[in-house]
């Protein structure tokens, strides 16, 4: 697992066909038995968009428009990027002037990719569904389907697959899958669309370049993450995808590679960290070399070879369901070792403090006018913006973050808590000076969580004493004060309830 960022438009996929990329007789993009008419679906989508600088609020409704298809099982493949934070899914087919409610089965925004079920079954009187092919060639023409800029008519476009490669997925903005690039310029409406050779689809549209970054430069889910998805829902749930959850180095170095006792040329990856709580942790070690992964060897440079491609080695543990064993022959302390493991998820703690969060509203506690809420890359988002805006708190927010991850502080604390700002009032005056700083005790109470914090404020004391990571002096407040300050700040400032630790169930 690596955390890297890039600036990625959640928006799909309008290819620009040129003379260059015109399919010849044996690279047909399409198919004449595939009437795409009956498979292609234009979903409307009303969502629900939260503002942590306000987390009170109730969300603000927006639309927008997205693409579907209609696979096996009578069911509407999409991204999650689509559906996610819907309020209300509506579907329409190509040539009928009804539309059908639709409504979210599964989603996944680890990996971008949702089922939507529309319960009218009429729906579905001749459409057609369309199945999956394998992972397509370099060079190869692929024809892309949906309905871009919100237009009502199908498009379709070709482009030329350019290379498939491990990316960034920028819905979570924590996983990093295979994905399929194809000289497209993107345009908001095509996601969740079908990419399709020879009448069978071999991925689904879902994220572009910027074109201040690159211009006609987009990406497709490959077949290989959509049926791992498919085959995990089967059970009538999503698991998430696996992760070994470490963190490793490639091994391209001689000298090291002689240190560590590899005999193997180009062979072999360096474990720099074992993430606590994760898959690896209690199996693999700091300073491991990873040789084979289930009887694939692994090269110095981080790539497998898999059904003749050359892949990142984190493919092979991709492919496969939480629960899983995974086999891998390892150098240790200059020995060669033989261990399989369960597979597991990402821990949770870091998925919620690194993933950007959906389908919940935000959590908050307010006391005395300091509003406190879990620390997160969301958190850091909404109050501290971009490179040139309050940089001392963002790089006390990223530093705050990088310690959680990196001693493991997310398994005793599950959560950091952040005063995220200050309402003024006479319970809390002198005291902006504490904003974006995490509380690490309250009245020598250890803080791991919002639940935590709302326990040691219970405590029948006369002064609430707050303690914040990197400060020495503490901040004092009144009890008395503050709660005579509870009714005050709802009127002044228009707050329903002071605090939701857990999304209650009619704000799903």
């Amino acid at each position: 697992m690596k955390f890297r960022s890039i600036k990625y438009i959640l928006c799909a996929l309008l290819v620009i066909s040129t003379p260059a990329c015109r399919p010849s007789e044996h690279l047909q993009a399409d198919s004449p038995q595939v009437d795409m008419r009956r498979s292609v679906v234009r979903l409307e989508v009303i969502s629900a968009g939260w503002d942590l600088r306000m987390p009170w609020n109730p969300p603000a409704l927006q639309g927008g428009v997205g693409t579907g298809f209609i696979i096996d099982g009578e069911r509407i493949m999409t991204n999650a990027h689509v559906v996610s934070n819907a309020k209300q899914i509506t579907v329409e087919r190509e040539g009928k002037p009804r539309k059908w409610l639709g409504r979210v089965q599964h989603i996944a925004h680890d990996s971008d990719l949702a089922i939507v079920v529309v319960d009218d079954k009429s729906f579905f009187d001749g459409t057609q569904p369309v199945s999956f092919g394998p992972l397509p060639e370099v060079e190869s023409v692929v024809a892309l389907y949906g309905f871009p800029i919100g237009g009502k008519r199908m498009s379709v476009t070709k482009g030329v697959i350019s290379r498939i490669d491990f990316l960034p997925f920028a819905h979570s903005g924590l996983d990093e899958h295979l994905a399929i690039q194809v000289d497209a310029a993107m345009n908001p409406g095509n996601s969740g669309g079908p990419a399709l050779q020879g009448g069978k689809a071999i991925g689904v549209a879902f994220q572009g370049l910027s074109g201040a970054v690159a211009q006609n430069t987009g990406y497709i889910i490959p077949t290989t993450v959509v049926r791992r998805f498919l085959k995990d829902v089967e059970d009538g749930r999503y698991d998430f995808v696996p992760d070994l959850s470490v963190q490793n180095s490639p091994l391209q170095n001689e000298n090291q590679r002689r240190y560590l006792g590899l005999n193997q040329e180009n062979q072999g990856v360096l474990v720099d960290k074992v993430l606590a709580g994760g898959s690896a942790d209690g199996f693999l070690q700091s300073g491991d070399v990873v040789l084979k992964i289930d009887g694939i060897a692994v090269g110095s440079d981080e790539f497998v070879t898999l059904h003749g491609q050359q892949v990142k080695w984190q493919e092979l543990v991709e492919r496969k369901q939480v629960g899983e064993q995974i086999s891998l022959e390892i150098v240790r302390n200059q020995e060669v070792q033989k261990i399989s493991f369960p597979l597991k998820p990402i821990p949770a703690p870091i998925v919620r403090a690194f993933a950007a969060a959906y389908d919940e509203p935000p959590r908050f506690l307010i006391y005395g006018g300091l509003v406190f809420q879990p620390l997160s890359v969301d958190i850091v988002k909404a109050y501290v913006g971009g490179k040139g805006d309050n940089a001392v708190a963002r790089i006390w927010l990223q530093y705050s973050l990088g310690e959680f991850l990196e001693k493991d502080v997310y398994v005793y604390n599950p959560e950091l808590v952040v005063v995220s700002q200050v309402l003024p009032d006479a319970a809390n005056s002198d005291m902006q000076n504490i904003v974006m700083r995490t509380v690490s005790r309250v009245n020598g109470i250890d803080i791991g969580s919002l639940a935590e914090l709302e326990e040691a404020l219970k405590q029948e004391q006369e002064y609430v004493v707050f303690e914040f990571a990197g400060e020495s002096l503490p901040v004092v407040m009144r009890r008395d004060q503050a709660e005579m300050a509870a009714a005050r700040l709802q009127q002044r400032y228009r707050i329903p309830k002071l605090k939701r630790l857990e999304a209650e169930e009619e704000e799903l």
